[in-house]
C-alpha cells in the first residue's frame, strides 16, 4: 500500500490527471496551477502506469552508465 501512495504523490493532483476528467462536472473549475482538494479526485491508472514505466526506464539508464 505504501508503494501505491508514493506513485500517487509523484503524479500532480490536477484535473488533467484525474481518472474522472472525462465526465466530471467540476472539471477545471479549480485553479489549474495549484494542486486541488477535490473530494472526487482519483489518479488516472493509465497515467500511473506511464509514470512507472518512465521511472523504470530512467533507472535502467542509470544502471547502464
Amino acid at each position: 500500500m505504501e508503494k501505491n501512495n508514493n506513485q500517487e504523490k509523484e503524479l500532480p493532483i490536477l484535473c488533467a490527471t484525474c481518472a474522472w476528467r472525462g465526465v466530471c462536472v467540476k472539471q477545471f473549475s479549480f485553479d489549474s496551477t495549484t494542486p486541488i482538494k477535490c473530494p472526487d479526485y482519483t489518479p488516472d491508472p493509465e497515467l500511473l502506469k506511464e509514470l512507472k514505466k518512465e521511472k523504470k526506464e530512467s533507472e535502467s539508464d542509470k544502471k547502464e552508465d
